[in-house]
């Protein structure tokens, strides 16, 4: 999800990071990053902090192959701690969705 979350950035938001984004556009990234979260979470609610471990993986493969993004920032480390940061939401989601489906799976 979070390769997803960073190739679609471009085309429904308009700019190459998420991050860069302006006016409510800038909610995509965070929303996005919990959404993700929160549905891996639910669809396999055991362990839920592996998904925000790998929706940051993700989101670090899209940025390492689209070698524009690392070659055109001299800050691509501050990027990824940046990433890290906002990655939290995906964990937060996934211990949501993780909760939810472990209270339907009770009743």
């Amino acid at each position: 999800f979070g390769f997803l979350i960073w190739a679609g950035s471009q085309p429904i938001i308009g700019t190459k990071e998420p991050w860069d984004a302006t006016g409510l556009a800038w909610f995509y990234y965070p929303v996005s990053l919990f959404i993700a979260g929160l549905v891996v979470g639910f669809i396999a609610p055991e362990k839920p902090k592996r998904w925000g471990i790998g929706i940051f993986v993700g989101q670090i493969l899209y940025m390492t192959l689209d070698i524009s993004v690392v070659l055109e920032s001299p800050l691509f480390i501050v990027g990824i701690l940046f990433m890290g940061l906002f990655t939290l939401l995906s964990s937060a989601g996934a211990k949501v969705g993780a909760s939810n489906r472990l209270k339907m799976n009770k009743k």
